[in-house]
């Protein structure tokens, strides 16, 4: 193999790769497949972890249809009215549940002597989500998120993906 010369190195490693990959399956694919593979590996930028390569299968899809994705690939539904790509992202994954943190103590009762005592509590659970909120954004969370917190994630122009799972 020629390293020196990066064009004459990638077709020596496809037709490695072209080789290797001699099976009845991938017989009228094999180019295909062995350019795709020697992108793959190239992009690793020399690590030698193959654990780095993921190969993702669609049901009702084409051979041919198989191509390279340089980064990371989710494939959710994503809320609405949110982004559907985010490109140079920062994505933190958090194990919170994003709905109103209520005080969870068994047999206590808050009394109030007006509707709008019960309107300011409601008011302050909602803020204190906002609070919540401002702090994580650009995340995945792989708990339940509800209405209100996608809401405020759809304002902001922050993508969410609901119930993620890994």
């Amino acid at each position: 193999m020629n390293i020196s010369n990066l064009e004459q190195f990638k077709s020596d490693l496809t037709n490695i790769a072209c080789i290797t990959l001699s099976s009845k399956i991938l017989e009228k694919r094999k180019d295909h497949f062995s350019k795709l593979c020697v992108d793959v590996v190239l992009n690793l930028h020399n690590k030698t972890d193959l654990q780095d390569i993921q190969i993702i299968k669609h049901l009702r899809n084409n051979l041919n249809d198989s191509y390279f994705e340089e980064g990371f690939l989710l494939e959710k539904c994503v809320g609405l009215n949110m982004p559907k790509r985010i490109e140079n992202a920062r994505i933190l994954i958090v194990n919170t549940p994003m709905d109103t943190n209520k005080i969870k103590v068994s047999d206590s009762f808050v009394r109030v002597d007006s509707v709008a005592k019960v309107t300011e509590l409601e008011l302050a659970e909602k803020e204190k989500m906002k609070d919540k909120i401002e702090k994580f954004f650009n995340i995945i969370v792989i708990q339940i998120i509800y209405d209100y917190p996608i809401q405020l994630y759809a304002e902001k122009g922050v993508m969410t993906i609901k119930t993620c799972r890994f």
